[in-house]
């Protein structure tokens, strides 16, 4: 126990964050050493690194949050946090970049899990945000029909 949490504390000192590292969610190999080859933790691990960086006010690259959110995906593919959360954090960008990058991640959300009404409703309110209300009309739609 207080070896993992001398490895988490260094961890959290010593680790990158996604602004200084876009690619370490999938190549950090403290996740290795920490995940001892279990995917799942790896995931884990690799989403508490976006988090952190998130939480602290860290400058989070748009693209480098869209690719560890799917680098997530692929180590543990039934986890659905990572894609929530990451498109929340994209919409709260708020530059068109970080809300053309949300879309795609909501959509691909709705893609992976179709019979969860949480992505494309929370696709509909973007796309009203924006002013598409029929493509708001058709996701808000299928947000019904899934729940």
């Amino acid at each position: 126990m207080a070896l993992t949490w001398l490895l988490l504390s260094a961890l959290r000192v010593a680790g990158p964050t996604a602004a200084a590292h876009p690619g370490w969610s999938t190549s950090h190999p403290t996740h290795s050493v920490l995940s001892l080859g279990v995917p799942e933790r790896a995931a884990t691990l690799a989403w508490w690194q976006v988090g952190r960086a998130w939480a602290s006010g860290s400058a989070v690259d748009t693209d480098a949050l869209v690719a560890s959110v799917r680098a997530i995906g692929a180590r543990d593919a039934e986890w659905r946090t990572p894609w929530v959360y990451g498109g929340l954090m994209l919409q709260a960008m708020g530059d068109p970049h970080s809300l053309t990058k949300a879309e795609a991640l909501l959509e691909e959300g709705a893609a992976r899990w179709p019979d969860d009404p949480w992505f494309p409703a929370a696709l509909g309110v973007q796309l009203q945000d924006a002013g598409r209300v029929d493509e708001a009309r058709r996701w808000l739609r299928a947000a019904r029909e899934r729940s």
